[in-house]
């Protein structure tokens, strides 16, 4: 059969084409290296040996082991404080030692843990408050959790029972020649032994007490956003156990955003107090003993902004201005006089004149310094405000009289001494003993607090070492 092609074509070897050098490389005269030619495919490649770097077999040095390194990059990465180190390195050391352990595997076994420990105790609810705030009403929100449960949950503690105090005591010391009378716990206080004499005899009745603590604090790091908490402890437990941070410590109950909402928003704090200060809530106490407990607002502690707020008097410059007597204004400076006590009932009286006729009220209210509003107070029985304020110390000596004022006196005396005088006073306080519950101060000069107790502290110990000067 014929064929148009070429017959018994043998296939042709395959020609190599040299490929010219694209890429020229010129080294420094100094390297010694010749100039570099090369392809397209060879420029930029790396040799295989010099692909990867050697492995690092400790990259967690100068860290003496990988542990340190992971737990330091988490301390830098949470802002960690020094106790908070502390007290992390700790239990890890506990854990290694089989000492505890722990169960938790990720954030959300943590947050699950918070939830149901939280749900054991009383939560805070929202509420909204409606109040004339600048000519309008406006809705504010409060967030608060009613002491009466709080104290449920203290009373249902088993570690916290044996140390409930409920009767009232007088305690005395025999000075060598007779037994004097001080005081130390709240039921050793005339007020205590006042109230549980005016309870129910027949029903065991014993007084459940309260201390409320407010005052402002700023919410932002620039202090423009501002909030009262509300904080409240039992006075029935050891002043060790109140004020301590554990179980039966203080504990918060309110949040308000502005003042003007504190009582409309104490009612919600308040909840069943009202009732149970009148009728008594049986309780079988740690000893055995079947007792009736009656709520007690029985100590309000505040600065005097806060006092005026609680008590609704007008403040420093009305005609009286004090929170607990009647003291006019202009006698407040005469210590020989002494004053009548207020009393909640003259302010409820004050108040049935006002709402009879305003004018007559007005001027009633006007003279005892008082506000046309009613008392939240007023409902819990046996907590008349003003038998609960007393003179702040903390702000009126320690931060006021003798931080503020008597400080800063002393420190211009120690300054006018002399340069050689003021060295031996500041090494005086540098080596002044410790003491316990009193702090330690290298200086007196160079040194500022915003700290009350601090405060305190410093002008005990500057009036010690200044005395032998302030006498010449």
């Amino acid at each position: 059969m014929a064929s148009n092609g070429p017959e018994n074509v043998q296939p042709q070897p395959a020609v190599h084409i040299a490929h010219p050098h694209e890429f020229k490389t010129e080294f420094h005269p100094r390297s010694g290296r010749e100039p570099l030619l090369q392809a397209f495919e060879e420029f930029g490649v790396t040799s295989e040996t010099l692909k990867e770097p050697p492995a690092d077999e400790a990259p967690w040095r100068p860290f003496r082991s990988r542990g340190d390194f992971e737990f330091s990059e988490i301390a830098l990465e949470a802002a960690l404080n020094q106790g908070q180190v502390d007290k992390l390195l700790s239990l890890i050391a506990r854990i290694a030692q089989g000492d505890t352990h722990i169960t938790l595997k990720n954030e959300a076994d943590l947050r699950m843990a918070l939830d149901n420990a939280a749900a054991e105790l009383t939560p805070f609810t929202k509420h909204d408050i409606t109040v004339p705030y600048k000519k309008e009403q406006r809705v504010f929100e409060v967030y608060a959790r009613p002491i009466w449960d709080w104290a449920l949950d203290l009373l249902d503690n088993p570690l916290l029972a044996p140390h409930f105090v409920w009767d009232a005591q007088r305690v005395y010391k025999h000075n060598g020649t007779n037994f004097e009378r001080f005081f130390s716990e709240p039921w050793t206080a005339d007020r205590w032994w006042d109230i549980q004499s005016h309870l129910p005899a027949d029903l065991n009745g014993a007084p459940l007490c309260f201390i409320l603590y407010a005052d402002k604090t700023k919410l932002s790091t620039h202090g423009t956003v501002k909030g009262y908490p509300v904080m409240v402890r039992c006075a029935n437990l050891p002043v060790h156990i109140r004020n301590g941070e554990g179980i039966g410590g203080g504990r918060v109950v309110g949040w308000l955003p502005i003042r003007v909402v504190w009582h409309e928003s104490f009612v919600k704090i308040l909840l069943n107090l009202e009732q149970y200060s009148r009728t008594g809530y049986s309780y079988m106490c740690y000893d055995k003993i079947m007792r009736w407990l009656f709520p007690v607002i029985l100590i309000l502690s505040a600065d005097y902004e806060e006092q005026c707020m609680m008590s609704l008097i007008c403040g420093v410059q009305c005609k009286r201005p004090c929170p607990v007597c009647l003291v006019p204004l202009n006698e407040l400076s005469d210590l020989s006089k002494t004053f009548a006590i207020r009393t909640a009932k003259d302010a409820q009286d004050a108040l049935v004149v006002y709402r009879r006729s305003k004018t007559q009220g007005e001027e009633l209210l006007k003279s005892l310094g008082l506000r046309a509003v009613e008392n939240v107070l007023w409902l819990v029985k046996h907590s008349d405000p003003h038998d609960a304020l007393s003179l702040d110390r903390l702000h009126t000596v320690h931060g006021g009289l003798g931080g503020k004022h008597l400080l800063e006196e002393l420190k211009t005396i120690i300054s006018n001494l002399g340069r050689e005088e003021m060295e031996s006073v500041e090494k005086q306080v540098a080596e002044f003993p410790r003491w316990r519950d009193l702090n330690h101060f290298a200086t007196v000069i160079h040194i500022t607090f915003t700290d009350g107790n601090k405060k305190r502290d410093l002008v005990l110990v500057s009036t010690h070492n200044l005395s032998s000067y302030l006498l010449d």
